[in-house]
């Protein structure tokens, strides 16, 4: 059963991985995740001080009228070799950071792909509704014409017939209503595919997803862990600023001077330095700032916990409403078995003159209308479960 579940699993994304996007989201997507990766390399190499380069001339001019100058090359390099293990949390920061902002750029694509899905299902949906009006308004009109008749001949009163005027012209507005939604459902959905077709997006068939994988690869929990890395991983990093630090230090310069004076006097050389510098920083605030970061780590370490039980009780919140419309499709299915024999039974009566055409066509739809009602059910459990399916990393 696990291997089934798996195997509809990568067939359902595999349609999601098509991306049905129009070539601009795409294309901010992508320009959104080369932007982290760069992020990344400054972020986890930041720690490595830049080489420093400086020249300058300088030219002296005495009242004697002698003149002199000088020009200075210098090359400076100052690089902490030991922060207390500081190094190595700046580099599991940038880590946590880099995971971090990835996942926001996939929570994005992956409410475009549920909005996508959800639209192109309420599109059927819809649709489906529509004919299950336009069969509701030909009953309607069925039931006018009989309360007419009955009406004329003084069977039915006026008030019935008002009834049935009021029931028909609701009819019309909703099937108005329902080509309005349809419609603004599309234009919704060309924002996201832009030029691509309505039509070429697939209607899938998603898999119900469980609990333990919903929570387990949930996207905005994932984003809660790596945020609280990130804060993990700082606070060291403030921490091991108060610890000793190991810094090493190098210089190489070249000086040239030249004097305009007689005997002439030319000079240059080279100049270097290198040595090993060792920091520790005293600071009244130090167990304010290491608390204060601590604290951040905590508050989301516990937004972790709270964010479980939240996603816990909206998963319930969706399954249930998934159990309510299974039983809803069921009510459904019932219903049509009945007007299905009552269908029969009219046949046959109207076969030997007791019941009219009109009676026997009004079953016909309901049985019509019924069927609609089961797959409209179908379409709404499926934007339920599209819901659940986009809100997990695959």
């Amino acid at each position: 059963m696990k291997k089934i579940i798996l195997c509809l699993l990568i067939v359902g994304f595999t349609f999601a991985a098509d991306l049905p996007l129009s070539s601009e989201k795409k294309e901010l997507l992508n320009l959104q995740r080369k932007q982290i990766l760069k992020e990344y390399h400054k972020n986890k190499n930041i720690w490595i001080s830049p080489f420093k380069l400086s020249g300058s001339i300088y030219e002296n001019i005495d009242i004697s009228k002698d003149k002199s100058q000088t020009r200075n090359v210098a090359l400076s390099w100052s690089q902490d070799i030991f922060r207390s293990a500081g190094i190595f949390h700046i580099i599991n920061k940038a880590k946590a950071l880099n995971q971090y902002s990835l996942l926001v750029v996939d929570l994005k694509e992956a409410a475009y792909l549920k909005n996508i899905y959800t639209l192109k299902t309420k599109i059927q949906r819809d649709k489906l509704l529509q004919k299950q009006s336009e069969l509701t308004l030909k009953n309607n009109e069925i039931d006018l014409f009989i309360i007419t008749q009955k009406f004329k001949v003084g069977s039915a009163d006026i008030s019935e017939l008002n009834r049935a005027n009021i029931t028909i012209a609701n009819a019309k507005t909703e099937i108005i209503l329902l080509r309005n939604t349809l419609l603004n459902t599309e234009f919704e959905l060309k924002k996201y595919i832009g030029k691509n077709s309505i039509e070429d997006i697939p209607l899938i068939d998603f898999v119900l997803i469980n609990k333990e994988i919903y929570i387990k690869k949930n996207l905005e929990l994932l984003q809660y862990y790596a945020k609280n890395k990130d804060n993990l991983f700082n606070s060291k990093i403030i921490q091991s600023s108060f610890h000793p630090k190991l810094t090493f230090n190098f210089s190489y310069g070249y000086t040239a001077n030249k004097e305009d004076t007689y005997p002439i006097n030319d000079s240059n050389g080279n100049n270097y330095y290198y040595g090993l510098t060792f920091s520790l920083p005293l600071d009244i605030n130090k167990d304010s700032t290491i608390n204060a970061s601590k604290l951040v780590y905590l508050q989301s370490k516990i937004s972790i916990t709270d964010k479980k039980m939240e996603l816990i009780q909206k998963y319930n919140k969706y399954f249930q409403t998934i159990i309510d419309l299974k039983e809803k499709a069921m009510i459904a299915k019932d219903t049509s078995t009945r007007y299905f024999d009552l269908k029969k039974f009219t046949f046959n009566q109207v076969k030997a003159g007791f019941k009219s055409s009109y009676e026997l066509e009004s079953l016909q739809n309901s049985v019509k209308i019924q069927k609609l009602e089961i797959k409209i059910q179908n379409l709404n459990i499926l934007i339920e479960k599209i819901s659940l399916y986009f809100d997990i990393r695959h």
